[in-house]
């Protein structure tokens, strides 16, 4: 999959305790081809210099974890080792280091405190898991409503963020599931906090992501924010698909 990426932080008089960050991993060239692309968007609510110590170090570890285990050099060797569970054994050692982390540290947070989101993109597909109030929009083109004037796109949720809420439950489990899916061609992936969710509509979006180059479009997308008198921090993260059908 050719890929182009974009992101957005835009923090508009940012609650004393709230701290985010967003880290798009830059992998050498072979790295890349066996383990993709790592993604993290993510937003603590808690005293701003206990947040800020939660995030990065959970940056760091996810990104260590991932891509510092054995398996990814190993996939050269053995097809049956799929990116999918590469991932997965990441966030599960990233549960275990956050718990050992916060006991060290003496930080007392809630699960319901964290509203993450961490992707890894490998080729055309996609594999990431949420905790809490953060939403993924997959922007498709729809092949069946295109009409004379040009192509038609949806965008649709691609997880639950009621039915996660009422799992997030422990720290021990923040990154409990995996979803799987495939970014079809021409498509894109939509990483964002609930607060950019709120103040943009799907509509707004899709227009935004569909008519310009991602960098053009997180650039509309923050002029767009701006104007809008708010004191909430604003998230997101835009992947496109650029792979053409043959």
């Amino acid at each position: 999959m050719y890929y182009r990426t974009a992101s957005i932080m835009l923090n508009a008089g940012q609650k004393a305790s709230t701290a985010s960050d967003i880290f798009i991993a830059q992998p050498d060239h072979h790295k890349e081809s066996l383990a993709g692309k790592l993604f993290i968007l993510m937003e603590v609510e808690s005293a701003k210099s206990e947040a800020l110590k939660v995030i990065n170090f959970l940056i760091n570890n996810l990104n260590h974890n991932y891509y510092q285990n054995e398996k990814v050099v190993l996939r050269e060797r053995i097809d049956s080792l799929k990116v999918e569970h590469i991932f997965e054994t990441a966030l599960a050692k990233t549960n275990k280091d956050l718990v050992d982390f916060l006991s060290r540290e003496k930080i007392k947070i809630s699960p319901y405190a964290f509203n993450i989101t961490v992707a890894v993109v490998h080729e055309d597909n996609i594999h990431f898991s949420t905790v809490g109030k953060n939403k993924n929009l997959l922007v498709y083109q729809d092949k069946t409503a295109s009409s004379e004037g040009g192509t038609e796109y949806r965008i649709t949720e691609v997880s639950d963020t009621k039915e996660r809420k009422t799992k997030q439950t422990s720290l021990t489990k923040l990154f409990s599931e995996v979803t799987s899916g495939r970014i079809p061609n021409n498509g894109y992936f939509l990483l964002v906090n609930e607060a950019l969710s709120e103040y943009l509509s799907n509509k707004q979006l899709t227009e935004i992501v569909t008519t310009l180059p991602p960098q053009g479009a997180a650039t509309q997308i923050k002029n767009t924010l701006n104007q809008i008198n708010a004191v909430v921090t604003f998230l997101g993260i835009i992947i496109k698909n650029t792979t053409s059908p043959e």
